[in-house]
């Protein structure tokens, strides 16, 4: 989905955001901020759950930057690309999708340790 031009993006998610649309919702913005988040929020958990040996602290840590790292990297090939645009907000929602994600995943661990 990164790396693909962005009107094919949009029509391929077309299906998700119509139901947005008709309320009057810009596509473009929802694809954005859902969609930079949503798409590194797993990658963010994984880290957290590959690194649960550390403190929670750390885990947060490592896991959002390894997310921004992985998201630097894509905005910098982007921006070879004549049909992408690399972006900042990008970037920022990108690495905060992954720090969602390491944080809801630190979250489920404790929550499931203390019902033990």
């Amino acid at each position: 989905m990164t790396l693909r031009p962005n009107q094919t993006v949009a029509a391929d998610l077309a299906p998700l955001t119509e139901s947005a649309a008709d309320q009057g919702i810009s596509v473009h913005l929802l694809i954005d901020l859902a969609g930079n988040i949503v798409v590194f929020a797993p990658l963010g958990a994984a880290l957290a759950l590959a690194l649960r040996d550390r403190p929670v602290w750390r885990r947060l840590l490592l896991a959002t930057l390894g997310g921004a790292g992985l998201s630097l990297v894509i905005e910098l090939i982007q921006t070879a690309m004549p049909t992408r645009v690399a972006a900042l907000d990008d970037w920022l929602l990108n690495t905060g999708g992954a720090l969602l994600g390491a944080a809801a995943s630190c979250a489920l661990a404790r929550n499931r340790r203390s019902l033990k």
